[in-house]
Formats: C-alpha cells, structure tokens, sequence
C-alpha cells in the first residue's frame, strides 16, 4: 500500500505485485499476517523487491475461518475451536 493513499495490491502465487505510484518519493508499505511491518521508500526506483521478515508476536490471535478470511479472535460472531502449533505439526 502506498502510504497515506488507498493505492493498494496483493501479490500472485509466486509474490510478484504490481503497483503504480505517481509520487516516486512515496513509501510503500508491506504487510502479511505473521511478518513483520516494513516500509521502503520508492526514491525513484521502478522495482522494489522485499524479503519478508517473521513475527511471531502478531499471531497470537488471528483466526482464519472456513473461507480462508483472517479475523480478530474478538470481531467473530460465533464460536471458534483452538488448535495449537504441536497439534498441526504432529503426524498421524
């Protein structure tokens, strides 16, 4: 998202993005659920490429429901089950 504006994408299955930016002084700023926030400037560049960094402090409460939506454990309007990290990586 370009800082300060609705200017806005997502990237393809293979993290390429597109963006068009008038201001080429503007930051862009990058974000997914569980990494960390980093704003770039763009200072005249016409490609930015970003290594997400994780941040395992910021997932403590996303739920993602039966449509692949991530919400706030607390915005949902109906019951939730818990399934901690061991019980994903454990093997049956």
């Amino acid at each position: 998202m370009v800082q300060g504006t609705s200017a806005a994408t997502v990237t393809d299955d293979n993290g390429k993005y597109s963006l068009n930016i008038k201001d080429k002084k503007a930051n862009v700023v990058f974000s997914f659920t569980g990494f960390a926030l980093q704003t770039i400037s763009v200072n005249n560049r016409s490609v930015i490429n970003v290594s997400m960094a994780t941040d395992a402090k910021s997932l403590s409460e996303v739920v993602v429901t039966a449509f692949g939506i991530e919400k706030n454990k607390k915005a949902l309007t109906y019951s939730t089950q818990v399934v901690s990290g061991k019980e994903l990586t454990e093997a049956r």
